[in-house]
């Protein structure tokens, strides 16, 4: 995986941040090529991703694992295929407590790239005329 090439599209992250994703990313790469021999990031499929999640990293800690979910998701938005892999690709590894259940509802929206939100029309006031 070249190293600036997916996670520069991060938008505003550090370089810290960064970093953590390429690391993680790398490993991830190291578990299919073990699991699958699979070489090219391009090709990972979402039964890959979603191996990794389950049992690459059945014994990390529910923070690290949900990490990984995070680089996960930053790969699969990147390639235009969050949103119809988001279904899959949901399990305790989406909140660091590890439970299993949907992420809460209050917070700001990720700044995923492929991923655009639309903005909602402006509502005129109809006292202003």
């Amino acid at each position: 995986m070249k190293e600036g090439d997916l996670v520069t599209r991060c938008g505003s992250a550090s370089k810290v941040t960064r970093r953590g994703h390429r690391r993680r990313l790398r490993q991830v790469r190291e578990m299919i090529l073990h699991r699958f021999g699979i070489h090219k990031h391009w090709k990972w499929k979402l039964n890959h991703l979603r191996w990794v999640l389950e049992h690459g990293l059945a014994n990390r800690a529910h923070t690290t694992r949900y990490d990984y979910w995070l680089s996960i998701r930053l790969y699969a938005s990147s390639r235009q295929k969050f949103k119809c892999w988001k279904d899959q690709l949901s399990g305790p590894w989406q909140n660091p407590d590890g439970e299993n259940r949907e992420p809460g509802i209050g917070g700001r929206k990720p700044k995923l790239p492929g991923v655009r939100e639309k903005k909602a029309p402006k509502s005129r006031d109809p006292g202003s005329s």
